[in-house]
């Protein structure tokens, strides 16, 4: 999404491991249609304009999730992110809107905070996904989500409160 071409293979690998996490947690991975492009840009658009300002942050993803991993819902047509939009529980017309206009939050503007958050992670060192922040620790990969559980669980039998926004920012 930062203008690299993925290889091949590399993009095959992506898959393959994406799904062999899928089947792991019991995700119900089937047929999927590749969001990579204009399909998460769409889905940035519509995340950054009505999904974080109606706190349906979590509806979202795992409508978006569901629909393109498991539904093979294509999400850069207006038809597959109607879907995700109205299974989030938010409004389409309002999501229309923004995929249709500069004005306000449109794709000019979720550019602009791209690069926010990009420079950001270069910032803390770190290149791509998953990438978190908690404290003062820094994670990157998915084989670090469990060092990051370790220091969780740590805090919390420390009596630790910890949240998003708390003190303790996650990217």
């Amino acid at each position: 999404m930062r203008g690299f071409t993925v290889a091949q293979n590399k993009g095959l690998y992506i898959v393959s491991d994406a799904m062999r996490e899928a089947v792991q947690i019991g995700f119900p991975w089937s047929a999927f249609a590749d969001p990579v492009g204009a399909g998460t840009i769409r889905a940035f658009v519509v995340w950054y304009g009505l999904v974080v300002p109606e706190k349906k942050e979590e509806a979202f993803l795992r409508a978006f999730s569901i629909c393109v991993w498991a539904e093979a819902v294509d999400v850069a047509t207006d038809v597959g992110m109607k879907i995700v939009v109205e299974k989030s529980g938010l409004d389409w017309n309002a999501a229309k809107t923004l995929l249709r206009s500069n004005n306000g939050l449109g794709v000019d503007n979720w550019r602009e905070l791209e690069q926010v958050n990009q420079g950001e992670m270069i910032n803390l060192g770190l290149w791509g996904v998953p990438s978190f922040t908690y404290g003062e620790h820094v994670f990157w990969g998915q084989d670090r989500i469990r060092i990051l559980e370790d220091v969780l669980l740590k805090d919390m039998a420390a009596g630790e409160e910890w949240t998003i926004g708390s003190g303790h920012p996650a990217l």
